[in-house]
Formats: structure tokens, C-alpha cells, sequence
């Protein structure tokens, strides 16, 4: 929603028993410790108001960079990729791509600082943990290990979405090259 980072919110349904993961002192019923950010909660109010007034207009067009994305790495790389999914479910701003033979921490360290993405797994020390979203997709180990998440914002341009295309694929190339 484009809030300042660390600041959010949680809706609980009352009754709803919750756990405390940090203890202090009794604020919001014992629940949290902590001054309140003031500054911040009204930010994250203003972000939630821009975001309802924006919403769909900002849906149209992280879609359409999304979109432009995937017919970017379509027009480089042919269909040597698997889309995991994209309907009318998925997010409009994200891609979930595998690249076979291309382990996506790999991918993710040979681009650098050009183009941040996310992986579908966790490395710790020689091996590689599978997120628990790409188990419940049911995906094949060495396709989930080849996973990228891939995001566009609001902000994003024509120009950020041509190099991110262009940039993955290359280093695709060159890593399945060898």
C-alpha cells in the first residue's frame, strides 16, 4: 500500500485469542509493548485512504507491467520457462517463474544489484529448503528450486520492465550455458 516500512495493522475478529511474541510493558490491553508510532499509523490511515481511491486504477497498471514482463521474457527466452500461475486469482503486480536448469539463488547472485527478485526457496548451508506456497502448488523439487518471484509496483516503468527482461534473460542464458 506504499506505507512507510514497519508500520501495519491486524484486524482481530473479537474472541479471537491471540499469543504475544514480544513482552513488556501493558499497552493495547497487554497485548504489545511499546510507544505507539503516531506518525506512522497516521501515514499508513493515508495510505490506506489513497489506496481505496487508487485501487483499481493502480490494478490496471501494475497488471499491465506484469503482463509486459512475461512478453518481455517470452520475446528472449521463448518458452524455456514455466509460468507457475497466473489467472484471475493471482496477484496482478507478480509473477511466479521457474527457470529449468537454472537454480534461482544462482540467478538471483549473477544479476547483482540490476534486477531484485525473490526466490521460492531458502539456502542454509548446502541445501534448499522449498517455500511452503510452492509445496501446496505441488511443484516438482528442481522446478521449485528454479522459482522466482517476480513483482512490478505501482511506479514501475516501461523502461525499469524492458531491462528486468532483458537482464533475466540474459543471465538465464549465460548460467544455463554454463
Amino acid at each position: 500500500m506504499y506505507a512507510p516500512k514497519g508500520i501495519g495493522a491486524l484486524y482481530v475478529i473479537k474472541g479471537t485469542a491471540i499469543q504475544n511474541i514480544m513482552f513488556g510493558a501493558g499497552q493495547e490491553g497487554g497485548i504489545r509493548p511499546g510507544t505507539e508510532n503516531m506518525v506512522h499509523i497516521v501515514a499508513l490511515g493515508k495510505a490506506c485512504g489513497i489506496a481505496l481511491r487508487d485501487g483499481e486504477k493502480n490494478r490496471v497498471a501494475m497488471q499491465n507491467t506484469r503482463d509486459n514482463l512475461l512478453s518481455g521474457l517470452r520475446a528472449h527466452l521463448g518458452n524455456s520457462f514455466v509460468l507457475n500461475k497466473v489467472s484471475e486469482q493471482s496477484l496482478p503486480n507478480t509473477l511466479s517463474i521457474a527457470f529449468p536448469g537454472v537454480e534461482a539463488h544462482k540467478l538471483t547472485a549473477h544479476i547483482g544489484g540490476e534486477v531484485f527478485l525473490s526466490t521460492g526457496s531458502a539456502c542454509h548451508a548446502d541445501s534448499i529448503e522449498i517455500s511452503p506456497v510452492l509445496k501446496a502448488m505441488h511443484l516438482d523439487a528442481s522446478i521449485a528450486s528454479s522459482t522466482l518471484r517476480i513483482s512490478t509496483g505501482k511506479y514501475t516503468t516501461p523502461e525499469e520492465v524492458d531491462k528486468a527482461a532483458r537482464v533475466i534473460a540474459e543471465a538465464v542464458l549465460q548460467l544455463r550455458a554454463g
